[in-house]
């Protein structure tokens, strides 16, 4: 389990980071295309499910309770760049917010316009 959790957590991140990364990020708009059509933050969930990788692959409790804190922490900011992004973007935001996950994969991209 914890190896399927460290695998996704890569992939998720990698593919958040080359998106933010390409040309798409410097055209001014909010990035829904890519992983960021299967799910709102890649970056911050990739991040939260190599802690939960870890916690499953030790089975230790002090990780569990680091994980915790940490989920809340990236929740509180993905809630606050989302309050941002519909601020700056409005409808449009919103729509993509209603077809997209905060947090739970998608099997399909969202599809969009």
């Amino acid at each position: 389990m914890g190896t399927i959790l460290i695998v996704l957590a890569i992939s998720l991140a990698g593919k958040g980071h080359r998106v933010v990364s390409a040309k798409i990020r410097r055209s001014g708009n909010f990035l829904k295309a890519g992983v960021f059509a299967r799910v709102r933050h890649p970056l911050y969930l990739g991040s939260i499910l190599f802690y939960a990788a870890l916690t499953a692959a030790t089975a230790s409790l002090a990780c569990l309770v680091i994980l915790v804190p940490i989920f809340a922490f990236y929740n509180k900011i993905a809630v606050f760049e989302e309050n941002l992004l519909l601020e700056k973007y409005g409808r449009e935001y919103e729509r993509y917010r209603l077809s997209v996950p905060r947090w739970r994969l998608r099997l399909r991209p969202a599809a969009f316009d």
